[in-house]
């Protein structure tokens, strides 16, 4: 049995133009889904390092401010003998200065004495802070035999991490003294020596002023510096320099960070340790009275959002400038036009100094 043939044709010359412009419109729908969500992410997960980076930033400086003349029972005494040679030293030993400021890489304020110059890599227009205070995780107390002489060798439990080269203070609650580990080779092993020389800054004395016995302690000097400089990538960072037994240690804390203010809580009445007035470092009227600080950081994105001008929520992008501490005023190192593409947000907290007295 013969089948019957079955006609056949093929598509119409507009029936192929009309199935292409139906799959073009479909693989556009799709191409330009995929290109806005891939962007979204890109936004989206750019505002999310910026606010890691921002807080991880934010809560380092928080610590070390509310940290900040914390000397143990040595907050009272009066009679502090230091013994590091302070023309290498500079004012980083300074006791009588648990905190500093310094505005657009000028001398810091109070003045230290002999004055320490910020950082030439510091980022000009922009705020610096240092901060002093005993570390209470490394600390260690005081054995027999106790010193015979003023200048002698102090004798401890060992196991308290303490290092040749590390500055320490020592005190009791009646006096205390700052110097430099210089020996022997494993301080953990229950004998400190503060020889004259050492590392820099190094002891210009060995003596120490007093004779220290079962009452004292001894804990290891904190001191840091905060700042903006050039990134290790691109754009800014915030750096944190410290000082420990292999001497001065710069670490970029958090890339992304382009300004850092600080406003500084002054109680201007009636010594209620309530501040009156937040002003800049240098407009400070005296600094005894400080007790707060409010820290200001813009950060930036570190990729390109390619967002333009747009805003979300708090975070923005603007051709206004930034006022970075609240005080009202646009920060003048951020007056021109930021529209380059790149999402920006202000973060602010006020730190309490718990340990000024």
């Amino acid at each position: 049995m013969k089948r019957a043939k079955v006609p056949t044709a093929g598509f119409s010359l507009v029936e192929l133009m009309v199935a292409m412009v139906i799959g073009l419109i479909v693989l556009g729908a799709a191409t330009s889904l995929f290109v806005d969500s891939k962007k979204n992410y890109v936004v989206q997960d750019s505002l999310a390092r910026l606010q890691e980076n921002a807080r991880f930033a934010m809560q380092k400086m928080v610590r070390d401010l509310r940290m900040a003349g914390y000397y143990g029972c040595a907050d009272d005494i009066t009679a502090i003998t230091n013994t590091l040679n302070q023309s290498a030293a500079g004012g980083s030993y300074d006791t009588s200065d648990p905190i500093q400021g310094s505005e657009s890489k000028s001398n810091w304020y109070p003045t230290a004495s002999p004055a320490v110059a910020p950082p030439t890599t510091m980022r000009t227009g922009t705020d610096a802070f240092t901060v002093r205070y005993l570390d209470p995780g490394i600390s260690t107390t005081i054995d027999s035999p106790f010193m015979p002489n003023t200048s002698a060798a102090l004798h401890t439990p060992g196991g308290s991490g303490l290092a040749v080269g590390d500055i320490v203070f020592i005190h009791d609650c009646s006096a205390g003294a700052i110097f430099q580990i210089t020996g022997p080779s494993d301080p953990n092993g229950g004998t400190i020596v503060h020889n004259t020389g050492g590392s820099t800054p190094g002891n210009s004395t060995k003596d120490l002023g007093k004779i220290f016995e079962g009452d004292a302690k001894i804990s290891k000097y904190y001191y840091a510096m905060y700042y903006i400089a050039p990134s290790t990538t691109a754009g800014w960072s915030l750096y944190r320099q410290t000082v420990n037994s292999a001497g001065a240690q710069t670490e970029e804390l958090a890339a992304g960070i382009e300004d850092l203010e600080l406003l500084y809580g002054e109680d201007t009445t009636n010594g209620d340790k309530v501040p009156d007035v937040y002003r800049k470092a240098s407009a400070v009227g005296n600094w005894d009275n400080v007790v707060s600080v409010r820290v200001g950081l813009l950060a930036r994105t570190l990729a390109n959002t390619d967002s333009g001008n747009t805003t979300h929520g708090a975070f923005l992008d603007t051709t206004t400038g930034y006022d970075v501490d609240g005080d009202g005023a646009n920060e003048t190192n951020f007056s021109a036009a930021q529209n380059d593409k790149y999402e920006r947000r202000i973060f602010r907290n006020t730190v309490t100094l718990r340990n000024r007295q």
